[in-house]
């Protein structure tokens, strides 16, 4: 719709066999759209859809970008307290930003760690980002 400016797309693996997929359908007016949603998948191979009341995601830091002066979130939060989740994710590279292309958009490799079940825990994940060049998109 007209409301969205763009999405935010994370997958990660947990090196105790958990993964985590969270999807953020971000408004225009700064608030996250109610659709949004997520999976857990437990090491047993057993699923669990999340709802957006189940799992907050922060923003730890920020880049902006050389090639369209747009803002990135670079580091986040992610809690799922009824799964007893608590990560951080770094991206591996800041600048993974795709954009010689139509639609501008960030994506890549991440890597985690925090807490899961209680006991630390490391991982991989990917993440993929759209509608942050919203000064771009504004003189069209």
């Amino acid at each position: 719709s007209n409301e969205t400016e763009g999405w935010d797309w994370f997958s990660v693996q947990l090196d105790d066999q958990r993964e985590v997929m969270l999807y953020l359908l971000r408004l225009k007016n700064g608030g996250v759209d109610a659709v949004s949603k997520g999976t857990l998948v437990e090491a047993d191979g057993s699923t669990r859809a999340l709802k957006l009341s189940d799992f907050q995601v922060e923003v730890l830091d920020r880049w902006r970008s050389p090639h369209n002066n747009a803002e990135y979130p670079m580091r986040w939060r992610v809690r799922i307290p009824s799964a007893n989740v608590d990560i951080e994710l770094t991206p591996r590279v800041k600048d993974q930003e795709m954009h010689d292309i139509s639609t501008v958009y960030w994506e890549g490799a991440v890597t985690l760690n925090g807490t899961s079940n209680g006991k630390p825990v490391t991982g991989v994940g990917y993440v993929e980002m759209t509608g942050y060049q919203a000064g771009m998109n504004r003189r069209l």
